[in-house]
């Protein structure tokens, strides 16, 4: 059933923390809009359940991506050029298949 104040919430949480994790480097631009979009569908169509394993997933996925964060750049910095911040392509990589799965 459609839910259009839960889709609005999922809307509006995506977009807060996928802002806050722009603002602290954890996502570019478009990681910011592939956070909206996962988040959106998500919180959404799967409730909160599927909403907080998504912001469950995300923030602890963010702190081991910044554990260590030197030591990594050090050995693997030429390897990887792309670096800590998530783009879009990531964002729905980690978290559309949970969308599509709320969708179903």
């Amino acid at each position: 059933m459609l839910d259009l104040g839960r889709i609005t919430l999922g809307l509006v949480l995506s977009t807060a923390i996928g802002g806050a994790a722009y603002w602290r480097r954890s996502l570019t631009l478009s990681g910011w809009l592939g956070a909206i979009v996962t988040g959106t569908l998500t919180f959404g169509f799967g409730g909160w359940a599927w909403g907080l394993t998504l912001i469950t997933f995300f923030v602890s996925s963010t702190l081991l991506s910044r554990f260590k964060a030197r030591v990594k750049e050090q050995r693997t910095g030429e390897k990887f050029a792309k670096g800590g911040q998530r783009d879009f392509g990531q964002a729905m990589a980690n978290g559309g298949i949970g969308a599509l799965l709320a969708l179903a």
